[in-house]
């Protein structure tokens, strides 16, 4: 503004010989509808500048709390991945098992058949038995005589077997 004013003023005192070197603004006399127009415009510039701030912050806050949302998921499907990859190890482990299990039984039927046959029978009745003696619903277990007989013909067997 200075410089603007000297420009002016020097282009009117070239007339005269005079030349301007500096300008110097040393009071502003403003009418008082201005100053209301200014303290007016200045306020609205401080809450528009409130309101972007206001709004940035509620879009950062989305943000991270959709991104907090987008780990747990993250988190929590690698949880159910882990878990199924477990249990699909464990089922492996437990068909191998099995399969080595009716392997040696049925190289112990062809080798001589009728122990391993009578074992096999008696280890499900057993199982069966401890099942429904676990139970909750059970209160009372009646066993048929035959059932005691194969669990002594099952310790029988057993001493037989450790003797081979």
């Amino acid at each position: 503004m200075n410089q603007e004013i000297a420009e002016n003023l020097q282009n009117a005192a070239e007339i005269w010989g005079i030349e301007i070197t500096r300008t110097e603004i040393t009071d502003v006399i403003i009418d008082e509808e201005t100053k209301i127009a200014q303290r007016q415009q200045l306020n609205a510039e401080r809450e528009r500048r409130a309101v972007i701030a206001r709004s940035e912050g509620d879009k950062r806050s989305v943000e991270l709390a959709s991104d907090a949302e987008l780990y747990r998921a993250t988190k929590e499907a690698e949880a159910i991945r882990v878990t199924a990859d477990a249990n699909a190890y464990s089922i492996e482990i437990e068909a191998n098992a099995n399969a080595t299990q009716t392997k040696v039984i049925a190289a112990a039927i062809s080798d001589n058949g009728q122990p391993a046959i009578n074992y096999e029978i008696m280890k499900k009745q057993i199982e069966a038995l401890g099942g429904v003696a676990a139970s909750e619903n059970t209160k009372t277990i009646i066993l048929p005589t035959d059932v005691t007989k194969a669990i002594g013909s099952l310790e029988t067997f057993l001493e037989q077997f450790r003797r081979t």
